[in-house]
């Protein structure tokens, strides 16, 4: 029981792996849908025709053999995956992959940096606009209250 609920988890989070993992036959997923069928009509209600489509697939996997063509597919895909996984295109791409990242983890450090600078250099752009402009008109009071002329500095 405890290995079957395992395992129906396992086919609710991942149902590739879980049917990949299973022995030929899948004895695990058989129990489950056996269990499933004797409580549906007792602990489920379901409408009558979703009822008879549940009874009439589990049917056909239970007696009829139905996923055993299905299972001999998922077994040699995960074959090929697990080949794929370990070759030397994959670990060719994996570290150029890795490479990429870590460019880009600088990259992003550098745009960090440099929009801290900007952010510098535009603070430090208004302050100098601040004392020229503070400048000039120092200098226009001080023509104006030496000379009582009014000017403007531009």
């Amino acid at each position: 029981m405890q290995e079957e609920s395992a395992k129906l988890s396992q086919y609710l989070e991942n149902p590739f792996e879980a049917f990949v993992t299973e022995q030929t036959g899948y004895p695990l997923l058989r129990a489950i849908l056996e269990k499933l069928d004797r409580s549906m009509s007792e602990k489920l209600n379901l409408k009558p025709e979703k009822q008879r489509k549940a009874k009439q697939a589990i049917d056909s996997i239970l007696h009829q053999n139905l996923l055993a063509n299905l299972h001999h597919k998922c077994l040699g895909a995960a074959a090929r995956k697990k080949q794929l996984l370990v070759s030397a295109e994959v670990a060719e791409v994996q570290a150029n992959l890795s490479k990429l990242r870590e460019h880009l983890e600088t990259l992003e450090r550098k745009k960090k940096v440099m929009e801290s600078e900007e952010a510098v250099a535009g603070q430090a752009y208004g302050e100098t606009l601040e004392r020229i402009r503070n400048a000039k008109s120092g200098i226009e009071k001080n023509v104006f209250d030496f000379m009582d002329r009014k000017i403007t500095v531009e």
